[in-house]
C-alpha cells in the first residue's frame, strides 16, 4: 500500500511486482525475479503481474542498503 511521498526524497519511477510485493526501478530486475522466484519467462504482456508505481529510498549505497517503497505524488 502507498504512502503520501515524503517531501525531500527523489521519485523513482518503477515496477512492483504483483504476486510477492517485490519493487525495483529496473524492467531487467523485475523480468530476472519473475524468472528465478515465480518462474514465468515472458511477462511484457501479460497482464496482472507488474504494475507500474512511484518509489522512494532513504539510501542510495551501498546497493544493498537500497530498499524502496511505493508512495503516491503529493497533489
Amino acid at each position: 500500500n502507498p504512502i503520501p511521498a515524503i517531501e525531500g526524497l527523489p521519485l523513482h519511477t518503477g515496477f512492483a511486482c504483483t504476486q510477492c510485493g517485490f519493487l525495483t526501478r529496473s524492467w531487467k530486475c523485475l523480468k530476472v525475479h519473475h524468472n528465478q522466484v515465480h518462474g514465468t519467462k515472458e511477462i511484457g504482456h501479460r497482464l496482472g503481474l507488474w504494475s507500474s508505481v512511484l518509489l522512494q529510498t532513504f539510501f542510495t549505497t551501498p546497493r544493498s542498503a537500497i530498499h524502496y517503497f511505493c508512495v503516491t505524488a503529493s497533489s
